[in-house]
Formats: C-alpha cells, structure tokens, sequence
C-alpha cells in the first residue's frame, strides 16, 4: 500500500508572523522532508516507460490539470511547500535540478535520484558523529572520478545508422513527426549546420537549409517599396562587398563617399550593416537599383545590446575580410574621430552570396582570411567551455554557428498555441541535446554506464582515508540507483537488473520495454555522456550543501492579500 507524506503546516494561515531561527538537528530533518518530496516526485519520470504527473494550473480548477512526464518541467511547476522549512530544502534542491536542465537539457531525473541515493547514506554517517566536511570532500572527488570515467566510455553517436538514430530521438522525443524531422536534417546535412527553431505557419513541421552564416535582423526599409508583397521577398547580391559597421548613417554628409564607392565597385553591390540610415539615403540607393547603377542594401546589427553587439558584429568582419567600423559618439567642439571617406573602399569585405530579407540577412561563402577564422573559432571554443550561464552558452554556440556550413531554420506549426509552444521546446531541447552528443559523445543508457564506473570508483575508494572515503562510499552506492529507478518504473525487479548489468560485458544491459538483454549501442539506447557528468556533479554538489547546513533563518513574510 503506498501511503503519501505530508509535512506538518505551520500554524495561522500558512506565512511566517515573525523571524524564525532553525537549528540543528531539526534543519537536517525538515529539509530532508523537502527535498524527499521532490524526489519522489521526479523518480517516475525515470525511464521509457515512466509514469506521470499531473500539475494543477495557475488558474485552479476551472481548467484540466497538465499531464507532465519531463523531469525538468515538473521541477519547474513545483514552486513552494505549505512548510517552510521543508520548503527550504525542496527549493534548494530544484535550483540545482534547474540548472541541469538548463545546462545539459537532460537528466534531471538522474540527479534527483542519485542526489537522494547519496543523502540516504550521508544522514547515517552524520547522525553516527561524522565529519560533514571530510564527508563533502569525498562526495566531490568520487563525482569527478566518475565524471573522468564517463569520458573515457564516451563515443560517438553513430549517425551513420538511421534506425540506431531514430532510436536515440524516440526516447528523447514523444513527438514523432519532430523526430522524424530532427533525424532527417541530422543525416542529411553536415555535423557543424546550426538548428534555429522558430514559429512556423500551419500545422505542420517544415525545414529550410541556408547555407552560410544567418543572423535575425532585417533591412532597413524594403528596396522593393514599390511591391505589395515586400514582406516575403528576398535580394540576392552575388559577389557583393559588405560594410561592416554600427555607424549612424542619418547623416547626410555619408551619401557622397558612399556613391563615390559604389562606382568604383565591380560588380556594384553593396551590403552594409548600420545602425541607422536616414530615408533620403534609402530613397537615393532606391533609385540607383531602379536605374541600373548598383544595388546597395543596408540591414540592422543583430538586436544585442552593448559588448554582444561588437562581438557578434566582429564575428562578419572576420567571416568577410571586413574591417569593423565601431559606432563612436560625437562630442560637441570635438574633431571627428571616425571618417567615412578615410575607411573607404579599404575596409570593405566580400561574400560570394550576401542576402536580405524583412526579418533576416545571410553570408554565404566568406571571403575572410581562413587561419583567422579557424584562430577566432578556437577563441570561442575556449569561452564556451569556460562558461556557466545558460544564456551564455547558447549566445557563444550561436556565433560559433557563423562560420559552420549553414544554418537550418525549423519551422514549428501546430493546431494550437500551447501545442506549439510544447513542440518548439522540445526541438530546441533535441536541437541542445544533438550539439552535445556531438561534442562530447554518447554512453550506454538506462543507468549502465553508471553502474560501470563502480569499478573505477572503487579502486579510489580503498586508497581514501576516514571520513572521505565514507563519503567516496556514498556515492559508489548511489551508483546504481537510476538503473533501479528505470527497472522499478518499468515493472522490473530493480536489484535483477542491476546485478546483470554488472555481469554483463560493456556496452550491454536491458531494455526494459521488451525486458530482454540488448547491445545498447545497437539498439539506440543512449544517453549524453556531458548530461551524465553534469547530473553527477550536481547531485555531488547539492548533497554537499546540504550536508553542511546547519541554521535555517526564516525572514518574516506578509500576509498574500486574497483580493487586490
């Protein structure tokens, strides 16, 4: 019989009336509460055959309540406990799970339970008077032991296979016209294509492949004025030079130097990126197109704001041979410091196709200097590994997509706005999770390649001493816990499993649809090697603050008014 725990509410109408100090042993217990809660909650979405949960809406009952199965999304919707020191320990473990999910896309689940598996055993050592730093060193030097194994068993994710791909995006994908799609662009295209998912028309799923570097901003005024359908047009310029820069061309003193440098240009196209252009400008350019003379378009910088801008901007200097002309304020009585005359035409770059459109532009086949783009490519590499920020991460992958061979727009249609919104997160998540498998590879799923790093952990563990080899122990016997969790959920005899698994040789385990004994390579079950490591590193590290917790201080917090 399953019987549910609630903690015990606090008196009055669920909000502290004053300040509130906690200490131990209460903390260790109370947010252990917590934190048991929202592991037990995420554990079913373990697995293929998980189980569900059903998350009550903001505007309460009025509506159905949403059937959850992502570990990630259901850590997301648990926002507070009626108890507020459980409530500490539950919100200070589903910052950590959301992080996973931010970072690596995938294993949120995973860590939630290895985070338990190691705690259970932590709060037996700390009750018996052990040493929770001593313990806290052994939970990381173990999760970095098994993170360097979970490297070396990494290997490629075999693209060449159709079936053992598809495979791999069914159990990352509920949605099957989505992973048909993601498995076609995957195997039709080269590893280095950029995905970008945006909203698309209809009810269906549709790609486009661009070859060259794409960037999300559009020209300023259309050069087709005249046609009613300027809004789905596209110019082309084939063999055009391209102005780099953030200047403010409102000023009419530019219009000379400018039509002095398209005369000289053979052919005359031009694209120029600028921050501003005045209309006469656009008028004047209008008409030299309609006359023949030359075709000049001039686009937006991409809508980042401040040093983002004149990176990204530096990235299609480099990418077209441009010099970057940066945007330098005027001060009054002061000499100009920028002069257009002066930089053209030796600051121009070249592309073999450059393209515009209302909302975007492209570079295809960069003329700039290729050592300087494989330097500037290494350069973002490094800043890339060195990040930590979400965002950062994905702002660094986005222009080290400029200098791949192309990017692939994915348009996601659906019946309905939530049904769409659902399908484009999960594109951009298989879009994340197929940059990292390509990165940092692939490694047995199910909760093998966990369980086969015992052997590595275990040799470590019998050359630690005391205190941190009890903690060293924790987390070798947490090892095995996602691969109980998956069997459980599954219907399976958890331990069985796990007991083959150990027997078995590399590379090999159970599905747990068919229960039957599979090369998981062969049969797609796999599962990101860099997710892996992320969620071990995660539980380690949540494990440690709590373990090391010892006051709770609780703020006191108003009322919530019932009406406005």
């Amino acid at each position: 019989m399953l019987r549910s725990f609630r903690p015990p509410a606090p008196r009055g109408n669920g909000f502290l009336s004053k300040e509130r100090v906690v200490f131990q042993p209460d903390v260790a217990d109370r947010m252990w509460v917590g934190a048991r809660l929202l592991v037990d909650a995420l554990r079913l979405t373990l697995g293929p055959q998980s189980r569900t949960v059903l998350a009550e809406r903001n505007a309460g009952r009025r509506f159905s309540p949403d059937v959850l199965s992502d570990g990630g999304v259901v850590a997301r919707r648990i926002i507070a406990l009626s108890n507020p020191d459980a409530d500490v320990g539950a919100m200070l473990l589903r910052h950590a799970l959301c992080r996973v999910h931010e970072r690596a896309g995938d294993g949120v689940a995973t860590t939630a339970v290895l985070f338990q598996a190691i705690m259970q055993r932590a709060r037996c050592i700390l009750a018996a008077g052990g040493n929770p730093m001593r313990l806290c060193d052994g939970f990381l030097q173990a999760a970095q032991i098994v993170a360097e194994e979970l490297g070396r068993q990494a290997q490629p994710l075999p693209e060449d296979d159709p079936a053992v791909l598809r495979a791999w995006l069914r159990a990352h994908c509920d949605d099957l016209a989505l992973g048909e799609i993601m498995a076609t662009i995957t195997t039709s295209f080269p590893p280095d294509v950029h995905i970008h998912v945006e909203n698309g028309t209809g009810t269906c799923i549709e790609y486009e492949f661009i070859r060259g570097a794409l960037w999300r901003s559009g020209w300023h005024g259309s050069p087709f004025a005249a046609n009613e359908y300027a809004a789905n047009l596209m110019l082309r310029l084939p063999g055009a030079y391209v102005l780099v820069s953030d200047l403010d061309l409102s000023d009419e003193a530019h219009m000379e130097p400018l039509i002095r440098t398209l005369s000289r240009l053979r052919p005359a196209r031009l694209l120029i990126i600028c921050r501003r252009v005045s209309p006469q400008m656009l008028a004047l350019f209008a008409q030299a197109r309609q006359k023949g003379i030359g075709d000049v378009v001039f686009v937006k910088p991409p809508a980042v704001s401040g040093p983002d801008r004149v990176a990204v901007l530096t990235d299609a200097a480099i990418l077209t041979g441009a010099t970057f002309i940066p945007y330098v304020e005027a001060r009054e009585g002061a000499a100009p410091v920028l002069r257009l005359p002066d930089l053209l035409p030796s600051c121009l770059g070249r592309a073999g196709v450059a393209w515009a459109s209302e909302h975007f532009f492209g570079i295809e086949d960069g003329c700039g200097d290729r050592a300087a783009q494989v330097a500037h490519l290494a350069q973002l590499d490094v800043a890339w590994e060195a990040e930590d920020d979400p965002a950062r991460i994905r702002f660094y992958r986005d222009r080290m997509a400029t200098f791949g061979s192309g990017v692939v727009r994915l348009k996601v249609g659906a019946h309905t706005n939530a049904e769409r919104e659902h399908r484009k997160a999960q594109a951009e998540r298989l879009a994340g999770l197929l940059l990292q498998v390509r990165r940092y590879g692939v490694v047995p799923g199910a909760g093998v390649a966990l369980v086969h790093c015992e052997r590595s952990l275990q040799r470590a563990v019998s050359r630690a001493k005391e205190d941190v080899r009890l903690g060293m122990e924790c987390v070798f016997g947490a090892l095995s816990a996602p691969a109980h969790a998956i069997a459980k959920n599954a219907g399976m005899h958890g331990g069985a499993t796990v007991q083959y698994v150990r027997k078995a040789k590399r590379g090999w385990g159970v599905d747990v649809l068919t229960g039957q004994p599979v090369n998981l390579y062969r049969a797609g079950i796999l599962d990101s090697a860099y997710a892996l490591q992320t969620a071990v590193l995660t539980a380690a590290s949540a494990a440690s603050t709590f373990a090391t917790t010892d006051v709770i201080v609780h703020r006191r917090q108003r009322e919530a008014a019932i009406r406005p």
